[in-house]
């Protein structure tokens, strides 16, 4: 059925440029007070990052003004199941950012003469298709090449398990996506081929290459590239957050279609990285030039330069050289002001509502480190916490059930039936019964589903298409699960569209658990989505003063309108009262 996960990057990267854009043009006059002095800083982004810790940011956050680091500080947890926090030298899977090592790599063997940029496939790759012939390298690293996705499964959600001539076969052998140079498209295929090339001209296998050519001369010895899961499990953070499975990268297999198993690696060697590009220690002067050049433009003074997003002046140079990384709940961005030699890197392994954090995190930084006031709100500080537990199960008078668990000294909010959703992601129930049915329904076309009939308790029966994909879809889901042991309701949330809803539902099979997205369109099934993202989750919040809690809309960049405060004791029981656009709701803990 209807899928969109595979996208996410590329929505998030040009959703990046086009938000920071707005910010890296704004006058100078406009975007801050004067600029603090460098012990002003750190306190100002110490505070940061104290508040965004609370809000429930888990991750490592690094500020530095070129060989001066500003802050480098640990928030939240590597592993919340056992309680480890994370510390600097926490390992992060990078995903999407280990791009920029592909682009420089290629640079690098340029610089020595072993190839041009302006090669084309049949100079490294035998038997290429007609339609490819005329793709370079050159197209490849600024994603213009026309190629298309490849290696995505769906039903596994996840990249298929391939080798590296498999994959090379397999994306010569795919449909393009548009004639070669016609126009920019995020495929993760482009660098796949750029790093078989670097396997073929230099001799050596990618994780070899980069081990040598890089890691070894810029000393970055928390950088793993080709790495053996035992060896770096107990280091790594867990991706944790909003989705429906907990893991870590030494749980998925080995891959082409992410060079095995990607790079894992901390704040510090990031770091490392790109000043060592910065300084022009690892490529020519006319090579990292070439590298912060913006090669597809995507609107005036932005656009994909190589392995780099870039914001430019007037005459082209960059003034702000950035890129994503995202996989489940790994997310990640790196900064690089070539002017000023200021570097901002977030790795996280949380979402909000399955969406990333990290570009909020990091305008926030900005702000901050200029003399603007924190985005943030005020918050007590952890000693000042009431240290008393109010974790359990809470409902109202009027219907709503909730989850409250405790998190340091924050409180994490799970709500389990429809008006607790609707109080907690929007603060209004209008509407409720209509998103309450839609669940309702979404629990029978499962029921439908799992007894071989698709229609039941759908109120007639469907289009034979869509009939067709849901039994092909089921049967996939079941070969790789198994049989399906329990069903959740997480609730309805409105739609992207007028009419629209999307209900979740969480899934365990014997083998294998997932998110179910079912969407409706006036009252009408529209698609099923498996391993959609939680646009519900949890919610955090932090105390503001003593028995309140507020909490942040990481994707609004805004406060949130729903607080939290601690009410009368009924009948012995803890109870909370929701403030929210829809008046007061009064949950009691139940015995």
């Amino acid at each position: 059925m209807a899928r969109t996960s595979g996208m996410t990057c590329v929505i998030r990267s040009i959703a990046g440029i086009v938000v920071f854009a707005a910010i890296a043009a704004a006058p100078a006059a406009a975007q801050s007070p004067a600029p603090l002095a460098a012990d002003s800083v750190r306190r100002a982004l110490t505070d940061y990052a104290d508040r965004a810790e609370a809000l429930g940011v888990s991750g490592v956050l690094l500020i530095a003004a070129g060989d001066d680091v500003l802050l480098h500080r640990a928030l939240g947890w590597r592993d919340p199941a056992r309680r480890v926090p994370n510390d600097t030298t926490t390992l992060f899977y990078i995903a999407s950012m280990e791009k920029q090592f592909i682009a420089t790599a290629i640079l690098a063997l340029e610089d020595e003469g072993r190839l041009r940029t302006t090669d084309s496939l049949p100079s490294f790759f035998e038997n290429v298709p007609s339609d490819k012939r005329a793709i370079t390298l050159d197209q490849l690293l600024s994603h213009t090449s026309g190629l298309g996705l490849y290696g995505w499964d769906p039903v596994r959600r996840d990249w298929l398990v391939e080798d590296r001539d498999q994959v090379v076969h397999g994306i010569l052998q795919s449909r393009p996506a548009h004639p070669p140079g016609s126009q920019f498209d995020y495929q993760n295929v482009n660098y796949l081929l750029l790093a078989a090339v670097v396997e073929r001209v230099s001799g050596l296998t990618w994780g070899a290459f980069v081990q040598q050519r890089f890691l070894q001369p810029c000393a970055m010895r928390d950088t793993h590239v080709g790495w053996d899961p035992r060896v770096v499990r107990e280091r790594m953070a867990w991706s944790t957050g909003d989705e429906s499975e907990v893991f870590t990268m030494a749980d998925r297999p080995a891959s082409w279609l992410r060079l095995g198993r990607g790079v894992v690696m901390t704040a510090s060697d990031l770091y490392r990285w790109i000043r060592a590009i910065d300084k022009g220690v690892v490529l020519s002067a006319g090579s990292r030039r070439k590298l912060f050049t913006i090669h597809a433009s995507l609107g005036t003074g932005y656009g994909y330069a190589l392995g780099w997003f870039v914001r430019a002046d007037s005459t082209g140079a960059p003034r702000v050289a950035f890129h994503g990384g995202d996989y489940g709940a790994y997310h990640s961005e790196m900064r690089l002001y070539p002017p000023s030699g200021r570097v901002m890197i977030a790795l996280t392994n949380v979402g909000y509502r399955g969406r990333s954090i990290t570009e909020t995190l990091l305008n926030g930084a900005v702000m901050v480190s200029r003399g603007s006031p924190s985005p943030l709100p005020l918050l007590l500080s952890r000693d000042a916490v009431a240290e008393d537990s109010l974790a359990g199960e809470y409902e109202s008078a009027a219907g709503g059930t909730m989850l409250v668990s405790t998190l340091g000294s924050s409180l994490v909010v799970t709500p389990v039936t429809q008006r607790a959703v609707d109080w907690l992601t929007h603060g209004d129930t209008a509407g409720w019964s209509a998103r309450d049915i839609a669940g309702r329904n979404a629990l029978r076309l499962v029921d439908g589903l799992k007894a071989g009939r698709v229609d039941l308790g759908l109120g007639g029966p469907l289009r034979a298409d869509l009939r067709r994909e849901l039994d092909a879809e089921w049967s996939g889901l079941t070969r790789v699960g198994g049989r399906l042991k329990s069903v959740q309701l997480l609730g309805t949330a409105p739609g992207t569209d007028p009419g629209e809803q999307l209900s979740l539902l969480r899934l365990k099979f014997e083998r294998d658990s997932l998110l179910y997205g079912v969407g409706w369109k006036d009252g009408t099934l529209a698609y099923t989505r498996p391993g959609v993202r939680n646009v519900i989750g949890t919610t955090v919040f932090a105390a503001a003063k003593r028995g309140d809690w507020v909490t942040y809309d990481w994707t609004a960049d805004t406060l949130a309108s729903v607080t939290l405060s601690r009410g009368h004791a009924v009948a012995k029981a803890p109870s909370l009262v929701v403030h929210s656009t829809d008046g007061d709701v009064l949950f009691t803990r139940r015995p």
